[in-house]
């Protein structure tokens, strides 16, 4: 974890992180949990192609690929073989063109990821 590295080998007294946003008690939790344990709890409570489908139910469709990306590829999901992914990685693959609906994406997603 980069932010965890540059605070403890930085040589400083006190470090402090700033969260901003409405989930900024949410993430703000996670860090803590992940200082404590090592490992990161799930971001969204769901996994793989369920996680997929409520980062996108953001966007409004029909909407490109590059739409898309914009709008929602920040965001990260985490799979079920336990990695967490940014969003834009996993539409990198897919064509460049209108998608229809959440399903549209998804369907098209799984063209190269059958397991996300």
């Amino acid at each position: 974890m980069r932010i965890e590295e540059c605070v403890r080998l930085g040589g400083y007294k006190q470090a402090y992180l700033v969260f901003h946003s409405l989930r900024m008690y949410e993430d703000a939790k996670r860090l803590k949990t992940y200082l404590e344990t090592g490992f990161f709890p799930q971001s969204r409570g769901t996994l793989g192609v369920d996680a997929l489908k409520k980062v996108l139910n953001v966007i409004r469709f029909p909407s490109s690929k590059g739409e898309i990306v914009k709008r929602v590829g920040w965001r990260s999901i985490d799979t079920t073989t336990g990695m967490r992914v940014h969003v834009s990685k996993i539409l990198e693959k897919i064509p460049e063109r209108r998608y229809l609906s959440v399903d549209d994406v998804v369907k098209e997603v799984s063209l190269y990821y059958p397991q996300i």
